[in-house]
């Protein structure tokens, strides 16, 4: 999105006085793919590592880790993450949690801000009762009910002008809802067609596995002892398949249940989940909702988990910088709410948050000047907002998608916000991660986001893949930049990330379901071109410093 000023990324201060020059890192003119593959190990921090040093695509954090920021210590900075829940007792995110000064968890709203006992920021789905609601309508299906009675069975010639706006929101809601709903009844019956496959082959391994319970080699060893029994090979093939793929029983019944509720609740036009809330949803006056508990339903929920396991890097993976997350719950199955967006805006804005994380999206906006009005909040109080681009493969300049920073006519209001895609950690056709989003006009800059080592609630580490984690890293860039260089405006630092980003230009593949094969040059899916790199950041944000203090 639009820059405030073009900055020419030039040879870091040349005519300076420091006994050490750093030199920004550039693009080869011929890039090297690394040659041998990555093992495990290189996976969990390759986003980290420099495209020169280690011919990885990485963000360069490790190169200025050692040298710029060593033995310098920043001020403490607050990620707002607007996300689902998150399991705040992780080993691993042990001191990375904000913790409000002015709070006390006793039932009081010691601090007088409307939250009681809002120790570590706010579930905006959750309530009086302590529980949060995780099964949440599209945006689409509450479109559909607000509308239906104006426009049901009308046609566009019967539609006053200043009705016409909505009325074609409200046919695309129609549309989308009636194909989400088709694909929800085949979703359910796959979901009880692999319920009914492992219930069949638990009672035909019954006899020999009793308490339920076998590993690969177990079915392995009892295939090898009853080669000739027809049923029981079959059996032994599900049931190893399923164990192969990670179709666990416990993943089962979470599939099945979100198939259920998708029917039941986040596409049925009768079901309005603001009734467990307790909130007048249609007034973003009515501010007194919602509860203190950010981890009710982690064994659900795992997104926040996974998103805050990448801040967790910036804020305890390194020794120079003091960085907290403040965990705002907006999240569930569904689409999230505007005027939830907006208020958690707006508490992580009066709660000192620096940087605001988004790490979702939606196709519809019922209220989208509330979360507009909250934007020029965040940029009124020099607070920058960054999001994900999803996780479509999609070309979003001829889409909707929410949150965004433009108006009707696509002209940008604010100056502190970026979109972030996800990046891969290959140097050939396979740079952008073909499942996120692009576009040269709504998609700011692109991240690693491909198979990012991070964290799942109960304590667990493991891998995963998403223009969350994407966005994550950018939020982490940023924050860093504020937490050593106070002095810089969000619109600098939004500045300063777009324009130190590495510029690859050799072509990827970027396929549609049309065209399989198709490859576009990388720096034609962005509004710069480019992927983060915090190294150059930092050294652009030395220099910029330094002109400011002249």
């Amino acid at each position: 999105m639009k820059l405030i000023a073009p900055i020419m990324l030039l040879t870091f201060l040349m005519s300076c006085q420091e006994k050490i020059i750093y030199e920004p890192v550039k693009v080869p003119v011929e890039i090297q793919t690394k040659r041998q593959s990555l093992d495990k190990e290189e996976l969990k921090n390759w986003y980290i590592k420099d495209l020169v040093d280690d011919t990885i695509p990485g963000i360069s954090l490790k190169k200025a880790f050692n040298t710029i920021l060593k033995d310098r210590r920043g001020k403490e900075i607050i990620i707002a993450m607007l996300d689902m829940e998150v399991d705040i007792h992780h080993d691993k995110l042990e001191g990375s949690i904000w913790q409000n000064p002015n709070e006390t968890l006793d039932g009081e709203d010691n601090d007088n801000n409307g939250y009681v006992d809002d120790v570590n920021g706010w579930n905006f789905l959750g309530d009086k009762n302590g529980q949060s609601n995780r099964f949440v309508n599209y945006e689409y299906t509450r479109v559909i009910r607000k509308f239906e009675p104006t426009f049901n069975h009308k046609i566009q010639s019967n539609i006053a002008q200043k009705d016409s706006f909505n009325f074609l929101v409200y046919q695309r809601a129609k549309e989308k809802h009636t194909a989400q709903m088709l694909y929800a009844i085949q979703d359910k019956e796959y979901g009880q067609m692999l319920q009914n496959i492992v219930n069949i082959g638990k009672e035909a391994l019954s006899p020999y596995f009793p308490d339920g319970e076998f590993t690969i080699k177990d079915l392995d060893s009892l295939k090898a002892v009853y080669p000739d029994h027809n049923t029981l090979q079959l059996e032994i093939k599900r049931m190893s398949n399923f164990k192969k793929y990670g179709y666990t029983e416990e993943y089962i019944k979470d599939y099945l249940i979100k198939a259920e509720e998708r029917l039941d609740k986040m596409l049925d036009l009768n079901y309005d989940d603001r009734v467990f809330v307790g909130d007048d949803s249609e007034n973003i006056n009515d501010t007194k909702y919602g509860n203190h508990i950010l981890n009710s339903n982690t064994d659900l929920f795992k997104h926040g988990t996974k998103v805050a396991g990448v801040l967790a890097f910036f804020a305890e993976g390194n020794d120079y910088g003091d960085i907290k997350i403040m965990p705002l719950c907006i999240s569930s199955f569904g689409d999230e709410h505007d005027k939830d967006i907006a208020l958690a805006m707006r508490y992580a804005v009066d709660n000192g948050a620096k940087v605001i994380n988004m790490s979702f999206g939606k196709g519809f906006s019922l209220y989208k000047k509330w979360v507009d009005d909250a934007l020029q909040y965040a940029e009124k109080n020099n607070v920058l907002v960054v999001t994900s681009v999803g996780n479509g493969g999609l070309l979003l300049d001829e889409i909707f998608n929410y949150p965004n920073d433009t108006n009707a006519d696509n002209e940008e209001i604010v100056g502190n916000f970026i979109k972030v895609g996800a990046s891969s950690y290959t140097l050939d056709t396979s740079l952008y991660s073909k499942f996120s989003n692009y576009g040269k006009r709504e998609v700011d800059i692109f991240a690693p986001g491909n198979d990012l080592y991070t964290l799942l609630p109960k304590n667990i580490e493991s891998f995963d893949s998403g223009t969350s984690l994407a966005s994550g890293i950018v939020s982490g860039t940023a924050a860093l930049l504020f937490s050593f260089y106070p002095s810089l405006t969000a619109s600098e630092i939004k500045e300063i990330i777009l324009e130190s980003g590495l510029k690859y230009t050799h072509p990827v593949l970027v396929p549609t379901k049309e065209a399989p094969e198709r490859q576009l040059p990388f720096n034609q899916l962005s509004k710069s071109g480019k992927i983060v790199n915090a190294y150059n950041a930092i050294l652009m944000a030395e220099k910029m410093t330094k002109e400011k203090d002249k």
